[in-house]
């Protein structure tokens, strides 16, 4: 299913094939179980803000938990995200906290290091010895990149060195840029990333096994070759400045952009015994999901950058709201009552 149809079933729901599960709900006794809140966030991202935004005007009692470790922390900006292009990340989070303020959802400064599940909803535990209870999950955790091991490139993450050109490409087009991934995607992400600039360096560092006819291929596009190893990448004023190969040979570069692989920032979802996927040099124990952001666990979401899918603010937007209508509407069916406060 794409996202065109993905939007097409929620909408189908949305109106008068819901109805009757609805009124079905409010008739229902008042009595159950009581749970702190409806839904717990944990994630205070982009991802996370949308999706307690949603269940915030469902009229849902939500908390959302947030360890304050988001990927992008170091990116001077946000790109590619409708009507606010070129935010800083730290102004976009503001903006989306402070829109959450009518309604009935509360933060908890705080890291969630357990969760486990009831007999029915579950229970998180945080850092600070906190408990909270939910009869639903959302998982906004996030990634980390397990990026190469390679002196001063780190510290130029987000400053030079990217892993993303629909994000980050515009302010470094037409300058020289390398590029760094597994062999499988050198000559096809090469290809790609020749759309912003004519100078452009694959850098294999130092393992190499491109076929003859992949470097041909990489030739006739005019993408240079580097398959020594790298020694250091440098930068000055904190941009990125060149790259200081073994052999001693320099390349002055504006832009390198690294395809590494990413994994979960949090365990949770493997401590609730999601269904996980692995795919080699990409992902690690992330969670899969259906279109939705379901995983094969009832009641829990992932959801942004946690989740497989493309890793942009715009995307992981989507993601936490098409989670949040989905588990507004489990409730209904499930809950006794639900009124608006």
């Amino acid at each position: 299913m794409d996202r065109r149809e993905m939007m097409t079933a929620v909408a189908a729901t949305a109106g008068t094939a819901l109805l009757p599960q609805i009124s079905a709900a409010r008739d229902r006794s008042k009595e159950g179980i009581q749970f702190d809140y409806e839904a717990i966030v944990v994630g205070g991202g982009p991802a996370g803000l949308s999706a307690a935004l949603v269940l915030g005007r469902c009229c849902r009692k939500v908390l959302v938990c947030d360890a304050g470790e988001h990927r992008n922390r170091t990116s001077p900006s946000v790109h590619s995200f409708f009507s606010r292009d070129g935010i800083s990340p730290s102004e976009l989070l503001k903006i989306g906290r402070d829109q959450l303020k009518p309604y009935d959802v509360a933060f908890h400064q705080c890291r969630i290091v357990s969760a486990r599940q009831l007999d029915k909803g579950f229970q998180v535990r945080a850092d600070s010895g906190k408990s909270f209870t939910a009869s639903k999950l959302i998982l906004a955790t996030g990634v980390k990149d397990d990026l190469p091991h390679i002196n001063g490139l780190a510290e130029l993450w987000g400053a030079g060195v990217y892993h993303c050109p629909y994000c980050h490409g515009w302010e470094v087009r037409g300058k020289p840029w390398a590029y760094m991934a597994d062999q499988k995607l050198a000559v096809e992400w090469g290809i790609e990333l020749k759309g912003w600039t004519d100078s452009l360096t694959y850098c294999s560092g130092g393992s190499s096994s491109l076929t003859n006819a992949e470097r041909e291929r990489l030739r006739q596009h005019g993408i240079g070759i580097r398959e020594q190893a790298i020694e250091r990448v440098t930068g000055e004023g904190g941009k990125i400045r060149g790259i200081d190969f073994s052999d001693g040979g320099v390349l002055d570069v504006d832009a390198f952009f690294i395809r590494a692989p990413m994994i979960p920032r949090s365990s949770l979802a493997k401590q609730l015994g999601c269904k996980l996927v692995f795919v080699p040099g990409v992902f690690s124990d992330t969670a899969e999901t259906d279109p939705y952001g379901a995983t094969s666990v009832a009641g829990v979401y992932v959801v942004g950058d946690a989740s497989v899918g493309a890793p942009q603010v715009a995307t992981a937007v989507t993601d936490g709201a098409m989670a949040a209508i989905m588990l507004n509407k489990s409730l209904f069916q499930e809950a006794p009552a639900h009124s608006s406060k």
